[in-house]
């Protein structure tokens, strides 16, 4: 699940033991660092993978990449109209 849906939804109970609400809290801070953590890393292991396909691509290929991206980008700069405001 995504940190921030976790950030979210998880609510600490409000305890009159001002401890027990201390520990909660950092428990909470710690779990969120720890999922924040493991998607950084895999993003960062998924940017090198693509980086490391694309190293191995012929010339032609990488030309055929860019002229994609530049295609979609002005596709998308084209059909995107920002909302009337009333």
């Amino acid at each position: 699940m995504p940190s921030e849906v976790v950030e979210i939804s998880w609510q600490n109970p409000i305890y009159t033991d001002a401890e027990k609400n201390g520990s909660e809290t950092d428990k909470r801070k710690r779990v969120l660092e720890t999922i924040k953590a493991d998607e950084e890393a895999r993003e960062a292991k998924k940017e090198e993978q693509l980086t490391e396909k694309y190293a191995v691509l012929p010339d032609e290929y990488k030309i055929e990449f860019s002229n994609a991206q530049k295609d979609a980008a002005r596709v998308l700069n084209a059909t995107y109209t920002r909302p009337k405001r009333y």
